[in-house]
C-alpha cells in the first residue's frame, strides 16, 4: 500500500513539472520588467524651471512654461501669470503680455501684474537718442523706485541732476542763470526732482525768462505753506501777468487770504486759460471753481479742454475729451492728451494699452508711465 501511494505522489509531481510521460519540463515565460509610468513634473518644479529659463535669458521658453502652468495649475496660476507677462515683456512682446493678462484675469483688475511691461518699455526709451524722451523715461523709472540703466544715467546734466547729482545740479543752475539751458521748464523740474533746495529754487524767481519763473513758483508752491508765502509774496507785482497769476495760485493754496480773493475774481475772467489756472487754487474745488472748469470743455482751444479734463478727472466729460484729443492730427495735442491720460486715467487699461503700443515713442513713454503710476503715487 505504501508503495502505491508513493507512486501516485511521484506521478502528480512529474505532471506538475512537465516531465510526465517522458515530456521535457515546460519553460516559464519570463516576466517583462515593470516600468514606472512616465513622471510628470509637479507644478512647483515646472515654475522653478520657468524662472531658471528667465534668469538665463531664455525668455520664449520661460513664457511657454509659465503659460502652460497658467492653464494647468489653479494654485500657481497667479505666480505663473506674473512670470509669463514678465517674460513676454523681456522679449519686447508687449501685445502678447497684454493678451495673456486680459485672457486670464477675466476682467478682474490686477494692474500690478503689468508693471514689468511698463518698466521694460521705459528701459528701452531711457537709452533713446532724443534727450528729452530719455529724460521723461528716466524720470518715470526713478519715481517708481526702479533702478536706472547705467548708460542712461551717465548722459547729460539734466538727467544726472534729476537723479540727485549735486555737481550736475550746480551746472544746471549756472546754465539757467545764463539762459543757455535747453528746455527751460523741464530743466527747472529736473532740479526740483533732484532735490534742489528752497534757496536754490528761490534764485530762479528772478530769472529773466517768465517760463523759468513760473516753473520755479510751481516747484516752491509744493513746499511748506510758510515757505511758500515767504518766498513768493515779493513776486505779487511781477511784470508778467502769467507769472502774477502763478504766484496768486500758489499763495492761495498756501492759505493767503489776499491771494484767495484774487483767485476767486479770476474765475470770472473771459479767458478760459485764466479761469482754469485760477480754479487750480481751490483744493477741494468750490462750486464756482467747478463751474469755471466745466465751461472750458466747450472752448475752441484743445489745450484748454485738456487742462479742464486734467482738473476735473475722473468726472465726465474728462475721459471722452482725452480719448478724442489723443487721436488729434496735431502731435502737440496728442502729447498733452497722453500726459493727462498717464496722470489721471492710468487705471483705464484699454487706453493705457493703446498708448503703450503706439508707434510714436512719445506716446509710448506716457503709456508705460501709466503702467507704473500705481507705485509712483
Amino acid at each position: 500500500m505504501r508503495c502505491i501511494v508513493a507512486a501516485a505522489v511521484f506521478a502528480v509531481l512529474a505532471t506538475v513539472n512537465g516531465s510526465a510521460a517522458g515530456q521535457p519540463p515546460q519553460q516559464r515565460t519570463p516576466r517583462a520588467p515593470v516600468r514606472d509610468a512616465p513622471r510628470v513634473a509637479p507644478p512647483e518644479a515646472q515654475l522653478s524651471r520657468a524662472w531658471a529659463a528667465y534668469a538665463e535669458g531664455r525668455y520664449p521658453e520661460a513664457a511657454r512654461l509659465a503659460e502652460d502652468l497658467v492653464r494647468s495649475s489653479a494654485a500657481l496660476r497667479h505666480d505663473a501669470l506674473a512670470l509669463a507677462i514678465r517674460a513676454d515683456a523681456a522679449r519686447d512682446e508687449v501685445a502678447a503680455a497684454f493678451d495673456v493678462y486680459e485672457q486670464w484675469t477675466r476682467g478682474r483688475a490686477d494692474l500690478a501684474l503689468l508693471e514689468p511691461v511698463g518698466e521694460q518699455i521705459l528701459r528701452r526709451l531711457a537709452t533713446a537718442p532724443d534727450p528729452g524722451l530719455r529724460a521723461v523715461a528716466l524720470q518715470r523709472l526713478r519715481r517708481a523706485g526702479r533702478d536706472v540703466p547705467k548708460v542712461a544715467s551717465a548722459t547729460d546734466a539734466r538727467d544726472r541732476a534729476a537723479g540727485g547729482d549735486e555737481a550736475a545740479r550746480d551746472e544746471l543752475l549756472k546754465d539757467v542763470a545764463a539762459g543757455t539751458a535747453p528746455g527751460r521748464r523741464e530743466t527747472v523740474e529736473a532740479l526740483a526732482e533732484g532735490g534742489a533746495t528752497l534757496q536754490q529754487l528761490t534764485t530762479l524767481l528772478w530769472n529773466r525768462s517768465p517760463e523759468v519763473r513760473v516753473a520755479a513758483i510751481e516747484a516752491i508752491g509744493r513746499g511748506k505753506p510758510e515757505d511758500v508765502v515767504a518766498s513768493l509774496t515779493p513776486l505779487r507785482d511781477d511784470p508778467d501777468p502769467y507769472v502774477q497769476l502763478a504766484v496768486t495760485v500758489a499763495l492761495a493754496r498756501a492759505g493767503d487770504a489776499t491771494a484767495i480773493g484774487a483767485a476767486r475774481d479770476a474765475l470770472n475772467s473771459p479767458v478760459a486759460a485764466i479761469r482754469l489756472m485760477a480754479a487750480d487754487a481751490f483744493q477741494p474745488f468750490t462750486p464756482e471753481a467747478i463751474g469755471a472748469i466745466q465751461s472750458a470743455f466747450s472752448d475752441t482751444d484743445s489745450m484748454n479742454r485738456l487742462r479742464a479734463a486734467r482738473l476735473l478727472a475722473p468726472q465726465e466729460p474728462s475721459l471722452p475729451t482725452v480719448l478724442q484729443l489723443l487721436a488729434d492730427e496735431n502731435p502737440a495735442i496728442r502729447l498733452e492728451a497722453a500726459k493727462v491720460a498717464e496722470e489721471k486715467f492710468f487705471a483705464e487699461l484699454p487706453l493705457i494699452r493703446r498708448m503703450a503700443l503706439d508707434p510714436d515713442p512719445w506716446i509710448r513713454v506716457y503709456g508705460a508711465g501709466g503702467l507704473l503710476r500705481r507705485q509712483s503715487r
